[in-house]
């Protein structure tokens, strides 16, 4: 395809870039009965209003070099742009063009683009950088069930967007013209897909037409339905259609390979069911769309697609049932959109819980394990967790990233339904991170000076605290987490945005002692990373599992050393060119900049007195914990936040000297004493059933239920978006100690999140107000550095140093803090509560 920019009218301007791209997903579908296609781009126009924050107004083309993820990120509902930290944020993006260098974060972004579709709401056209097989999911599954006639009220009209892609060199092209156009929305003023017929013989693997960018508020789209029928239809073996009509001659894509079963059962075969048929058709056209020669077997899946969207989800997965649908592979499932067992106890409305248990049910029916239901299977047990270089195909976001980073299996983020499609077909594309050489790193993200420089002197300082009051690691480490869990969350988040979909390598967490790392930093590690990254995988060094081998570590860097002094060399004389880095440093700014995206770009503020227990900030209403899911030793270290040990001096200390609140509770025959969280604030935490019982035996939910906890199973925060469990009052605010929440979560319920350390939340369900650290602070959110500081350190979300012995362990005595402010110096806007923008 061709881009030609010009800034006045004339549609005869000479090009000045050309641009080819592929046609992943064919367009728009009158019905689809697997032999007759009619396909409709009509001629429209739209206009804009001058309101710009009207969701009305209407920009035919929207353009970002952001990735933007569906779920989370557009309403399905409306197809507003509901992600607050992206550049599109309150776009509509329905009957639009849409361009993106990919989708990111979650796998459902193909269950929210299927309804955007069958709610009319979608794009009319999807312009992407990468080939993202998420989003062609979502459109391949509209085409192959939704719009066949039998399926869709007798071949009611569907709109699947265009989708394609240009690749990295085209997509920078795009994003250079749309910049010397009139600004982010310049408009597409025609988009032609008339193909010269010396064009089609020179180069049949491509879309050609003329994106013609003016500085106008008019688009005229013209489609020839049969040319780019021609060019994108998939190949069986035999050189034929699927639909057995002759095969065009394109070079679109190799032809996949298949065995004899699987060629059986994309005909619908020797016994083949027509859900298997379904299966293998989406398993296919993937494979195609992303040039795989052949197919993998698989060990185990993971579903991501059991979250209730909309009616759309649910009937896919009941024509499935109909058409004999079953696994053929060990697969659990994710989170669903409720409680399945308490969701009444819990207030959900029945509109929601019913149609959500349905869509668990429908899953159950089709073979998948009963009491999976979570989001974190790499915490169901030793039997459910694959095995380093397993091929599996797993859905979900952050348990993609852990599995492949930190267990060293091998799968795709695969898509909401593809998941399921691969579960009953029990193969996956040759694709991807399936292969070794596709696991090596693209870019290196170094955060050697900035861990250097910010977080190793405070917890050598917090060490030396220790050893001088008289305490050992043993007795502080599970009650203190030095603020680490907030720290590997926004890493991971930082990690996300800077690798610009490359899988990275980070380098300098191996500064951090190993027994600092845990897995469960980890797993908010690569939740908050696999929210922002499009990559399935990243290397930590010294940390995941594939990257402990210091000579393969070795080989990667030298690759992408070498592969930068190669660019520079070739970009030397030519200034077009931007360099393309294959080094990033990683800075504190970096972090600064995603705390801040983290707590909605809110610069909060905390006042502490010393005199009582009383913190003056912004008012919370809800603490969420648990996403992703709460893992064993989260319940037994939030049974420790909130129940003090009477054995340490410290402890003594507290109770001869500060009793603590008068509502304290003890249990007489266990001598466990729990202080209750303030009456005016919610705090619930989201766990697998199966942690859930365990945690239970080990005495942790009783301990955890007196301070106040409300726990739920089944469903996680990314999936609870309504009242009463989220907060009524668009005005209310909810803490969370979740990078991925934090990002996700006002998008999602509309609400105010707020994000720090899993200390800070229990901190700040003690008093029902913001705890943002251990220091007091003037009104305007200034520090008086005359002040002193509360025994446990200073904690203000980003120093990394936990404020949880003060309040956690109950201890009242404020006891100066020397060598800190150090510390404190280097980052004075940030202590002062200001957050760098």
């Amino acid at each position: 395809m061709k881009i030609v920019t010009s800034t006045n009218m004339d549609k005869n301007v000479k090009s000045t870039a050309t641009i080819h791209g592929r046609v992943l997903v064919k367009g728009n579908i009158a019905r689809n009965d697997y032999g007759s296609d009619e396909r409709i781009l009509p001629e429209t126009t739209t206009e804009i209003k001058d309101d710009k924050n009207s969701h009305n107004k209407s920009h035919p083309h929207l353009h970002s070099t952001i990735g933007l993820s569906f779920w989370g990120g557009i309403d399905p509902q409306t197809g507003i742009v509901i992600d607050h930290t992206h550049p599109l944020y309150n776009e509509c993006v329905a009957d639009k063009i849409l361009s993106i260098p990919s989708g990111r974060g979650s796998c459902t972004g193909s269950q929210v683009l299927l309804e955007l579709i069958l709610n009319g709401k979608a794009p009319k056209c999807i312009i992407l950088r990468d080939i993202d097989c998420i989003l062609c999911t979502g459109a391949i599954v509209a085409r192959e069930v939704f719009g066949r006639e039998e399926e869709n009220e007798g071949g009611k009209r569907i709109n699947v967007p265009l989708i394609i892609s240009l690749g990295r060199d085209g997509f920078d092209e795009l994003s250079l013209a749309m910049e010397n156009g009139v600004g982010p929305y310049a408009s597409v003023a025609q988009i032609k897909s008339s193909l010269a017929k010396e064009e089609t013989e020179e180069d049949n693997d491509v879309l050609s037409g003329a994106f013609v960018i003016l500085g106008n508020s008019q688009e005229v789209i013209e489609h020839k339905t049969n040319e780019v029928l021609a060019k994108s239809s998939y190949i069986s073996p035999e050189g034929t259609l699927i639909d057995d009509t002759p095969a065009p001659t394109s070079s679109l894509s190799p032809a996949v390979n298949l065995t004899p079963k699987e060629y059986s059962i994309l005909h619908g075969k020797d016994g083949a069911t027509k859900a298997q048929q379904i299966a293998m058709r989406t398993i296919y056209q993937i494979a195609q769309i992303t040039s795989s020669t052949r197919l993998l077997p698989i060990t185990q899946s993971h579903i991501d697609g059991c979250t209730y969207i909309g009616p759309g989800g649910l009937q896919f997965v009941k024509i499935l049932k109909e058409k004999d649908g079953k696994v053929s592979v060990p697969t659990t499932l994710n989170s669903v959109s409720a409680d399945r067992r308490r969701w009444l106890t819990l207030g959900v409305d029945e509109s929601h819980a019913i149609p959500s248990n349905a869509l668990g049910d429908a899953y159950l029916a089709l073979g998948c394990t009963f009491d999976s239901f979570t989001c974190a299977p790499y915490l169901l047990g030793e039997e459910t967790i694959p095995k380093k270089g397993e091929n599996i195909a797993w859905g979900e976001s952050n348990a993609v990233v852990y599995a492949n980073s930190m267990i060293g299996a091998k799968t795709e983020k695969y898509a909401d339904y593809f998941d399921i499609c691969a579960a009953i077909a029990g193969c996956v594309p040759a694709l991807g991170v399936h292969l070794d050489e596709n696991r090596k790193a693209g870019v290196i993200l170094d955060a050697t000076d900035m861990i250097r420089c910010h977080v190793i002197p405070s917890l050598e300082q917090k060490k030396k605290k220790n050893k001088d009051e008289g305490y050992t690691d043993h007795h502080c480490d599970d009650d203190d987490d030095d603020g680490l869990d907030a720290f590997f969350a926004t890493l991971g988040y930082v990690c996300g945005n800077l690798s610009d979909g490359k899988i990275p390598l980070l380098l300098g967490v191996d500064q951090i002692p190993k027994d600092k790392v845990s897995n469960d930093y980890m797993k908010a590690f690569c939740a908050a990373f696999g929210t922002t990254g499009a990559a399935p995988l990243i290397h930590v060094a010294g940390v995941t599992a594939e990257a402990m081998d210091k000579t393969y570590i070795k080989a990667m860097i030298d690759d992408l050393v070498e592969g930068d002094k190669k660019e520079v060399k070739e970009n030397k004389n030519d200034k077009t060119q931007q360099k393309k880095e294959n080094i990033v440093v990683l800075t504190q700014d970096h972090m600064l900049k995603a705390f801040e995206a983290l707590n909605g770009g809110a610069d909060t503020i905390t006042s502490l007195s010393n005199s009582e227990f009383d913190v003056r900030g912004e008012k919370i209403d809800l603490v969420a914990l648990g996403n992703p899911h709460l893992s064993l030793a989260e319940c037994a270290r939030l049974a420790k936040l909130v129940t003090p040990s009477s054995t340490t001096a410290r402890d003594n200390r507290i109770t001869k000297e500060s009793p603590g609140p008068p509502n304290a509770i003890t249990n007489a025959s266990e001598q466990i004493t729990v202080w209750p969280k303030h009456p005016d604030i919610k705090i619930m935490a989201t766990l697998s059933r199966h942690v859930y019982n365990q945690a239970t035996k080990l005495g942790y939910v009783h301990q955890l239920k007196q301070f106040g906890v409300q726990f739920i199973n089944d469903t996680c925060w990314c999936m609870i978006l309504d009242p009463p469990i989220i907060p009524p009052s668009k005005d209310a605010v909810t803490m969370t100690n979740s990078g991925k929440y934090a990002h996700y979560g006002p998008g999602l319920t509309n609400r105010n999140v707020r994000f720090g350390s899993m200390s800070q939340c229990i901190l700040t369900a003690r008093s029902g107000y913001l705890v943002r650290g251990s220091k007091v602070m003037k009104a305007n959110g200034s520090m008086n550095t005359s002040e002193v500081v509360r025994d446990g350190g200073i904690y203000s979300g980003m120093t990394w140093l936990g404020a949880t012995r003060g309040f956690a362990n109950h201890s009242w005595n404020f006891l100066p803090r020397k060598g800190f402010f150090t510390l404190v110096r280097s980052l004075p806007k940030l202590m002062s509560g200001h957050i760098i923008k």
